[in-house]
């Protein structure tokens, strides 16, 4: 009886932390796919040709792959979003990568909004009102300015940023763009909600994990503890990992705890 008390202990905290690092953003790696976008982000500029959104599994930060925008001879600028709903008066953290191969230093921005309800967006002059302007688009004040991500070629960039959503924002709308001319990958975009998960540690890690082709797969380092558990705590694997990508299959379907180390995701199969 102890034993069981003190593994259904264990679980719970388990599912607390994992509840706490909860990422918001649906499929944030890109690694999902429907029959030309990775569900559920949306093309934003639906009148934009000459590009073609594409998974990258050569140039990637997480995961197995990332998202390829090649703006090379687009007709203008390409921006894709996801709309997330959000709590007023919460406070959030967000971030995206970005990996730029080719462009001239105008080539990427976080473009971020907020939603009144399901269809209407914050104007230019009401989120200009909320101070938060330049925090969820580059650094710019105004639809006119200057500032874009700045990255370097070759090399990965994380934008990163934290808001507490006004009283009237039900909806974010978190949106990139590649600008005309540049190539740019993306990877690990993530929103956070600071005021639901009450952890402040610098300690807390989170584990990305991902189901493909029926399998549960992370990455991990060599000799790392590897458990799974189902929705209810019961341990369904454990091993110890092998370097790089781990592929695991599991009898289980619906949500799976995947904890490697001390670093903690969840997944749907």
């Amino acid at each position: 009886m102890k034993r069981t008390t003190l593994l259904v202990s264990l679980f719970l905290a388990t599912v607390a932390f994992t509840n706490a690092q909860t990422n918001l953003v649906s499929n944030p790696g890109f690694e999902t796919w429907g029959e030309t976008l990775p569900d559920p982000w949306y093309i934003f500029s639906t009148s934009v040709t000459g590009v073609t959104p594409a998974p990258s599994t050569t140039v990637f930060a997480e995961g197995a792959q990332s998202l390829k925008i090649d703006a090379a001879v687009a007709s203008g600028t390409f921006n894709m979003a996801q709309g997330i709903t959000i709590i007023p008066g919460h406070n959030y953290s967000f971030s995206a990568k970005c990996y730029v191969e080719s462009g001239d230093g105008t080539d990427a921005r976080l473009w971020c909004n907020f939603k009144k309800d399901a269809t209407t967006y914050f104007s230019e002059t009401e989120l200009q009102a909320t101070g938060l302007y330049p925090t969820l688009r580059s650094g710019n004040t105004s639809n006119s300015g200057s500032s874009y991500l700045t990255t370097t070629i070759g090399s990965w960039y994380t934008a990163t940023g934290t808001f507490t959503a006004p009283d009237n924002a039900v909806g974010f709308d978190f949106q990139f763009r590649t600008y005309k001319g540049a190539i740019v990958y993306w990877d690990d975009m993530q929103l956070v909600d600071n005021s639901a998960s009450g952890i402040n540690s610098p300690k807390a890690e989170s584990l990305k994990v991902w189901a493909d082709a029926g399998k549960i797969k992370f990455h991990a380092v060599s000799g790392e503890k590897v458990e799974i558990f189902n929705a209810v705590g019961q341990s369904l694997y454990r091993a110890l990992a092998t370097d790089g990508i781990n592929s695991v299959s599991i009898k289980n379907q619906g949500v799976s705890i995947v904890k490697v180390g001390n670093r903690i995701g969840k997944v749907v199969l």
